[in-house]
């Protein structure tokens, strides 16, 4: 077993090297401060996106498109092998969709499979490359729930919120550090599906509380998670 010299000398090398350690999370500041790193200098730098391509669409028309309806409850998530995915929270994903309070709801996967499959409640979307189609895809719906269990700064909760959907996902990694609890969002007891569940339900219920949230959601994306920001923040740095 290697894993002490192999630690001993990782250490040497850190003592004697000038680095400047990035990270895009208070959370895992806190994990690097724990670490043998934990002598370098450490700045957080959020990860930011595209405010020029992720921005609400005209919901009505890329419904039509679509072929949505206009008054039903969407509620969109998205993850590599969808319900199937462990870290993302596919045993809550799976939980929700087969509770019977939820029946109603259109639940939109992307990236749950290999081909397009729409039944009556779930549509299943392939994975998509294309920022614009992801985009419409956020814009056509109401809510992004994300019960993921290991997280940093999920960028697919920064482009739905910058397309205008309040957030429903649990207390995990530096995700409260993006979503403003009852702000622009809902964050769940880690693991705790009554709990999410109870927001969810309030959020598909109260479409006003939705509107409120989803203008906040903009805002802060707008505010705090932007490309530009992110760049002038790691120029400062250099």
């Amino acid at each position: 077993d290697t894993t002490a010299f192999i630690w001993q000398t990782k250490k040497k090398l850190y003592q004697n090297s000038q680095l400047q350690i990035v990270v895009p999370s208070k959370w895992l500041m806190n994990k690097v401060k724990l670490s043998i790193l934990k002598h370098l200098p450490i700045e957080v730098i959020y990860n930011g996106i595209n405010t020029k391509k992720f921005f609400p669409g005209n919901k009505p028309e890329i419904r039509e498109r679509l072929g949505i309806a206009e008054n039903r409850v969407v509620v969109i998530f998205s993850a590599e092998l969808g319900v199937k995915n462990p870290y993302k929270g596919g045993e809550f994903l799976a939980k929700i969709m087969s509770d019977e309070d939820f029946q109603d709801i259109l639940f939109v996967n992307i990236g749950g499979g290999d081909f397009v499959i729409k039944e009556s409640n779930c549509w299943t979307i392939p994975y998509i490359k294309k920022e614009e189609e992801l985009a419409m895809y956020y814009s056509a719906s109401d809510i992004y729930l994300y019960p993921s269990l290991a997280d940093n700064c999920p960028l697919v909760i920064l482009e739905a919120m910058g397309c205008g959907l309040p957030v429903v996902t649990f207390e995990t990694g530096g995700i409260p550090e993006l979503v403003e609890h009852k702000k622009n969002g809902f964050i769940a007891k880690y693991k705790d599906y009554p709990d999410l569940k109870q927001y969810l339900k309030l959020l598909i219920e109260n479409k006003e509380l939705r509107k409120d949230m989803a203008q906040s959601a903009i805002k802060q994306v707008n505010d705090n998670f932007t490309l530009d920001i992110m760049h002038q923040q790691y120029m400062h740095v250099y």
